[in-house]
């Protein structure tokens, strides 16, 4: 089995030989935010995921308390929806997959 990955380098994690193997394609990812991360450590991260066939992402935000919802377009991801205190999320990959903003977030 392959190690765990560095936050970082989970694009990369993606596309080795045994989890290739294992799945042919990503329908979901969901990165959250650290407070650390910077706009363009998560840009490359939307990138990489973009590169791989990612067909969603979402970006969960603590300090704002919000999960943006993106999916791929024209290579690269762009955000589709933004939810906050009292929204559902609704996956459009895996449509049974409903959560609560609030349920997140929660203390």
């Amino acid at each position: 089995m392959a190690s765990q990955p560095k936050p970082l380098d989970y694009a990369a994690y993606l596309k080795t030989p045994e989890i290739k193997r294992r799945y042919d394609i990503v329908g979901l990812v969901v990165e959250v935010l650290s407070p650390g991360n910077t706009p363009k450590q998560v840009a490359q991260k939307l990138r990489d995921y973009a590169a791989i066939g990612v067909l969603e992402a979402w970006v969960a935000d603590s300090k704002r308390r919000t999960i943006a919802v993106l999916h791929p377009a024209g290579g690269e991801f762009r955000q589709t929806a933004v939810y906050g205190a009292g929204g559902r999320l609704r996956s459009q990959v895996l449509p049974r997959l409903r959560l609560a903003v609030d349920q997140v977030f929660r203390r």
